[in-house]
């Protein structure tokens, strides 16, 4: 039996076993609540700034509400992500660390990330992809992770999965305190003027941390302050504009290789970040059409200090992207065909600095894109998309995506699909610069995979509005990628052509691998009665190298475990509220040789607050419960059990 025979026999027990119990009992479902709506009984998901039916994907969502970060409590937005099936975190040290989010077995710079609009991937970077180690879960609204392949819509970087996110959430300020000295304050203050929309929010984050070095004795902290502004208005009758900046400063404690062992150890070291997004939109709506003209910036620098070589910075970074982008949407409610297309241009530059070099590039890329979805018979739906992209280095690419969904009962649909990825190289990858790392001959890194799925959903809402009942969503996927850009050699035989003549001394990089991601999810919510709320999800992801002629072929790629999961419960009445949660992750590989292994581990947290008054209450949270001892990244520390406490005011 293959490994997605017996995941699939796997599922198919849970899922009898987990639901027959609540389909037993006498609960009607809701027939005005299509399943392919989220638990906000929204079914948009936001492409630049513009929402979208979430049907229109051929993926796997994951939603995220304010209400969910409040309740949880964690600081990292990504350590919240992470409880759900098929997404892993591994973070280099404390909190402000280099943080990776990988979905479904995907490289960490294979996720894109879109804020209000704005792709916020650092053109700096070596791989390009965001660090989630700054962004920080105050003042978000809400967010939707969409598994797998993403690029008919997207475009680049989109080859696991996409991480959209909509700031705002309730008006209100909240301070805690913690272990480590954590300090921690975030406030949002929104109202209407008439056809005028204004929020203004901001936090400040500031703790003593720990050492990012596992061997070291220093801590290594982590301060930001952070401010977001949005603001929208209806200039006429279907006519809107909106617009939103986000800025965020921050300083993080490093630890390096100091002479003369250069082993990882404690240094005096830091960096520090700006990132400013912003972001404008115009929108018109005429019956059943939408059109959108849409503008980001992102803007990131960064600088690293170590002070026993002096005041000037060591590295200095500096990337710039702007993406203007223009959308037309059908959407007839009574109309058996929905469709949207798109064209895109987006700019991107970064200078890199150094004692031991300089580096500086540009680019531009120009997409369009289609998807057209039908209704041919009641309860089903199908569509297909394809996009091509013209990039200045390494010229045009396609992606295509189609896929499928059945409401086969009122309370079950089946889905499917198909869909292409693909990463353009980065800035850094692509440089011609003498002497430097880059190769101008790369070509994107390609996947192509399939999903298929369902969702159950058996519930009713009683007069309080909170939900009985039972939610499962399974999935199977498998994704193939090709020309995966990775660092290798110039010596020795099948160098890359860049190497003659000795002018990558260091090595440079080319299309050199292969990999195969596998496995499935599920996910089942139980709301036993009122107040109450079950979670539990479980990921088996499988990855190989299948890089031809390599050493590493056949090996598990690095950092990704085969087996994780977490598991959930929540009570809530109208004067407190308390909950749990244990994370679950298997083992894994810190490199791609597979000699370093890590460990898996357990990690359990407790939560709950008090109700004071209408408008104020008190919250606490106890992490590591159990005060496990582990790693995500092998050399790295991690956090012991910590404690934190409080309070939270409405306005």
């Amino acid at each position: 039996m293959t490994p997605i025979s017996r995941l699939n026999l796997t599922l198919t027990v849970s899922v009898a076993l987990l639901s027959a119990p609540l389909m037993a009992q006498d609960i009607v479902t809701n027939p005005d609540e299509p399943l392919i709506w989220s638990e906000r009984r929204d079914d948009t998901i936001i492409v630049s700034g513009t929402p979208q039916p979430r049907i229109l994907l051929p993926a796997s969502v994951a939603t995220v509400s304010a209400d969910d970060l409040e309740r949880i409590q964690l600081p990292s937005l990504a350590d919240t992500l992470a409880l759900k099936p098929g997404i892993t975190v591994t973070r280099n040290g404390p909190v402000g660390g280099f943080t990776g989010l990988r979905i479904r077995g995907a490289d960490a710079a294979q996720t894109l990330v879109v804020i209000d609009g704005v792709r916020v991937s650092d053109p700096t970077a070596p791989g390009g992809g965001f660090d989630f180690g700054s962004l920080l879960s105050g003042g978000i609204a809400r967010v939707d992770v969409l598994r797998g392949a993403n690029s008919v819509v997207w475009g680049s970087d989109a080859i696991g999965g996409v991480v959209l996110i909509e700031t705002g959430g309730p008006n209100g300020l909240s301070a805690d305190y913690g272990s480590h000295n954590t300090k921690r304050i975030d406030g949002r203050y929104g109202l209407d003027i008439g056809p005028i929309a204004l929020s203004v929010g901001g936090g400040w984050f500031d703790s003593e941390g720990i050492s990012a070095a596992r061997a070291g004795t220093e801590t290594d902290g982590f301060r930001q302050y952070r401010g977001h502004a949005r603001a929208s208005a209806e200039l006429a009758d279907g006519l809107s504009v909106s617009a939103s900046l986000i800025h965020a400063n921050s300083r993080l404690e490093l630890d390096g290789f100091a002479p003369p062992t250069f082993a990882f150890a404690d240094t005096a070291e830091f960096q520090t970040v700006q990132e400013t997004y912003a972001s404008t939109r115009i929108e018109h709506r005429w019956g059943a059409v939408i059109q959108s003209l849409s503008l980001g910036v992102a803007d990131i620098n960064r600088d690293t200090f170590n002070p026993a070589r002096g005041i000037q910075p060591t590295f200095t970074a500096r990337g710039r992207s702007e993406r203007l982008s223009w959308q037309g949407q059908y959407n007839g409610n009574s109309d058996p065909v929905s469709a949207i297309i798109g064209i895109d241009r987006e700019w991107s530059r970064s200078a890199t600095g150094s004692a031991f070099s300089a580096d500086r590039g540009s680019t531009a890329t120009s997409g369009a894109f289609s998807h057209v979805n039908l209704r041919p018979l009641n309860g089903l739906r199908i569509g297909a998309g394809v996009r091509l992209d013209d990039h200045r280095s390494f010229g045009s690419d396609t992606s295509l995506s189609a896929h499928a969904l059945y409401e086969l009962l009122p309370m079950l649909a089946l889905r499917g699909g198909y869909s292409e990825g693909y990463k353009a190289p980065t800035l850094f990858q692509l440089s011609p610069t003498p002497t430097g790392f880059g190769n101008p001959l790369l070509r994107p890194e390609e996947s192509r995979g399939w999903d298929v799925g369902f969702v159950i959903r058996h519930s009713q809402r009683r007069a309080g509005g909170d939900p009985v009942g039972v939610r499962v969503e399974a999935s199977l996927f498998q994704r193939d990628s090709r020309n995966l850009i990775d660092f290798v050699s110039c010596t020795g035989s099948g160098a890359p052509t860049i190497c003659g003549g000795g002018t990558r001394p260091f090595g440079t990089y080319a299309n050199v691998d292969r990999a195969r991601a596998e496995g499935g999810e599920i996910e089942v919510t139980l709301w036993p009665a009122p107040g109450w709320s079950v979670n539990a999800g479980y990921a088996y992801v499988a990855t190989r190298d299948r890089s031809i002629g390599q050493q590493t072929r056949g090996n598990r790629l690095a950092r990704r475990p085969v087996h994780s999961g977490s598991a959930g419960i929540d009570y809530r009445s109208r004067g407190f509220g308390l909950g749990a949660t244990v994370q679950v992750m298997g083992d894994s590989f810190d490199d791609a040789g597979n000699r370093v292994r890590i460990d898996g581990h357990a990690v359990a947290m407790l939560r709950g607050h008090v109700v004071l008054s209408e408008r104020i209450e008190m919250f606490g949270r106890i992490e590591n419960l159990f005060d496990a001892r582990y790693e995500t990244v092998s050399g790295y520390g991690t956090y012991g059990r910590t404690a934190s406490i409080g309070v939270r005011a409405r306005l």
